[in-house]
C-alpha cells in the first residue's frame, strides 16, 4: 500500500458498515497460524488475504496483537478508543 500511495480507509468503500481495519505484521499473522497471499483487485491493487484457521481463538489472538498499539487500528471496535 505504501509503494502504491494508497490510503487504507479508501479501500473500504465496498465493505459492510461493521468492517474493521487493523495494521498487523506478517509475523503477527504467521504466529497465529495464518498465511498471507497477494490477491490484487481492480479497486485495491495491494489487496491480500489471510489463509489458515479462522476460529474465534485466532481472531481473538490477532485482535490482542493489535490492541497494545491503538495506532494499529485504522477502523476499530468501539472499545479501542481510536483517535
Amino acid at each position: 500500500m505504501i509503494e502504491l500511495s494508497l490510503d487504507p480507509v479508501d479501500l473500504l468503500t465496498d465493505q459492510p458498515a461493521r468492517t474493521m481495519l487493523v495494521a498487523l505484521t506478517a509475523g503477527d499473522a504467521r504466529t497465529h497460524g495464518k498465511g498471507i497471499v497477494r490477491s490484487p483487485k481492480e479497486s485495491d491493487p495491494a489487496h491480500g488475504d489471510l489463509t489458515g484457521p479462522d476460529t474465534g481463538s485466532v481472531r481473538t489472538a490477532l485482535r490482542k496483537a493489535a490492541l497494545p498499539s491503538p495506532n494499529a487500528w485504522i477502523i476499530g471496535p468501539p472499545d479501542v478508543g481510536i483517535g
